[in-house]
């Protein structure tokens, strides 16, 4: 019974969740962490960092690059690099930025396509990304790209997990995984 109590008690006093304010009072789409830093972007594309697990928040430039206030479809970070891709303008589509959001550029994957990255998974400096129904890889951030043997199938890959050793996909119920080094 007095276990009860203290537990009833330690968990009004010690509330397991607590309310922080979003950025701006916006509703947050992506969400990454270094952890040092909690990066986040909004619905409406800004782009926000936190260096106190968002108690505070600093906003992240972006108006030097052409984004529209909606529709990101890609916010990754690759040790100093943060990643933004929006498939709605004319182009370009895909944004770097080196440490922090400052002096945005944006760069082409235009040898495999014109479009945007949906996917981004990253790992020991290797970046992959699904790209002409395939995937690409990439060891220097994005600037060059080549195409790498894709699942035994036909339809949309999706990427899922890299760690030191693999690179995870599926393809509707099947799993996949390749060695990658």
């Amino acid at each position: 019974m007095y276990i009860i109590i203290l537990v009833t008690f330690c968990s009004i006093i010690f509330p397991q969740w607590s309310v922080i304010d979003a950025p701006n009072n916006q509703s947050i789409e992506k969400t990454i962490s270094d952890g040092s830093r909690i990066y986040v972007a909004t619905f409406t594309a800004e782009v926000y960092t936190s260096q106190d697990d968002g108690l505070s928040w600093e906003s992240i430039s972006t108006e030097e690059i052409d984004v529209f206030p909606y529709g990101l479809d890609l916010f990754s970070k690759a040790e100093n690099y943060l990643f933004l891709s929006q498939n709605i303008s004319e182009g370009p589509f895909n944004f770097r930025s080196y440490y922090n959001g400052v002096n945005w550029e944006p760069f082409e994957i235009i040898s495999f396509q014109s479009g945007c990255l949906n996917s981004l998974l990253y790992n020991n400096g290797d970046m992959f990304t699904i790209m002409n129904g395939g995937i690409g890889k990439s060891s220097d951030f994005g600037s060059s790209w080549e195409m790498i043997e894709s699942p035994p199938t036909v339809g949309y890959i999706n990427l899922l997990f890299i760690d030191d050793e693999y690179l995870f996909a599926n393809h509707g119920c099947n799993l996949y995984k390749k060695a990658h080094l």
